[in-house]
């Protein structure tokens, strides 16, 4: 953006408003979220507050800056007619229990393949949520990286294991 816009540029020319304009920019021509612009903010703000440390520059610019306001989430649910048209897609699919499992409890893709069997309690007739897999790529190569924890902590919970699921997993 600074190269197409304000081509030689040099740090201590940066102005609040270059960086506002940035922001501007980022939000209505490119389209990404307030939450991205401000991930961004954080990044910006701390380089330069790196460079104003080392005396490259007299103030941090980052510092006068109007952050956007963050989103709040809002998710949305599959309709009836989606979710049945979901499990006909996966009817047969070794992945068919865990979309299942997924659209029934609203869990998320890493919470289904963090699933383990000692996790499922027959006996109390509970499933418990304390596992997650999730996939990244280091140094170019896709890895899955288990963990014994939940994206946040009232995620962790113990659901009831209804009568279907306990059959299908029992059987």
């Amino acid at each position: 953006y600074f190269e197409e816009h304000h081509p030689g540029l040099a740090l201590c020319e940066v102005t609040p408003k270059h960086i506002q304009d940035y922001y501007t920019y980022e939000l209505t021509v490119r389209g990404v979220s307030a939450n991205t612009v401000i991930h961004r903010h954080a990044n910006i703000r701390k380089a330069l507050q790196y460079a104003f440390k080392l005396g490259l520059i007299d103030s941090n610019p980052a510092d006068r800056i109007e952050r956007p306001k963050k989103e709040k989430f809002v998710g949305s649910v599959y309709e009836e007619d989606e979710l049945n048209r979901l499990f006909e897609i996966v009817k047969g699919d070794p992945i068919e229990l865990g979309v299942i499992l997924g659209a029934f409890y609203g869990l998320r893709r890493s919470e289904v393949v963090g699933l383990k069997w000692d996790a499922i309690d027959f006996e109390n007739k509970t499933i418990a949520i304390r596992h997650t897999v999730t996939a990244c790529a280091e140094k170019g190569r896709r890895i899955e990286v288990a963990a014994d924890t939940t994206k946040t902590a009232s995620s962790r919970r113990t659901l009831p294991l209804v009568p279907a699921f306990q059959t299908k997993l029992a059987a």
